[in-house]
């Protein structure tokens, strides 16, 4: 188990929820894992190996934060549109006109294939 994964864009690190899976650690494999107490060791098939001192840190490259990002601002702007075209109807109408548009392009897109 990996505990102190520190939380960023697009990582969720839910605090003070930890659970052991079953593993059965009298037969380990090649790559496990494991925490001892104080260190984080791995087993390399016929030994356990400490790692080095320092707490590994996860998080996602540069490329996929940013596409998390972007997915983020997208869903906010969408989220806007469809709240003020609750109250503007000329807007709820470009909208549906533009569902429409885009279920055309992936009709077209299909058939452009076969």
């Amino acid at each position: 188990m990996i505990k102190n994964i520190t939380p960023g864009p697009g990582i969720y690190v839910a605090a003070n929820n930890f659970s052991t899976p079953y593993v059965d650690m009298s037969r380990p494999s090649a790559g496990m894992v494991r925490y001892n107490g104080s260190n984080f060791e791995v087993y390399n098939g016929s030994d356990w190996v400490q790692f080095s001192s320092s707490i590994p840190q996860i998080e996602l490259d540069g490329v996929t934060q940013e596409a998390v990002q972007w997915v983020r601002r997208k869903m906010e702007q969408e989220k806007q549109l469809l709240e003020l075209a609750k109250i503007h109807p000329t807007l709820a109408d470009a909208l549906l006109a533009r569902d429409r548009a885009e279920d055309v392009v992936k009709i077209a897109a299909a058939l452009c294939k076969v």
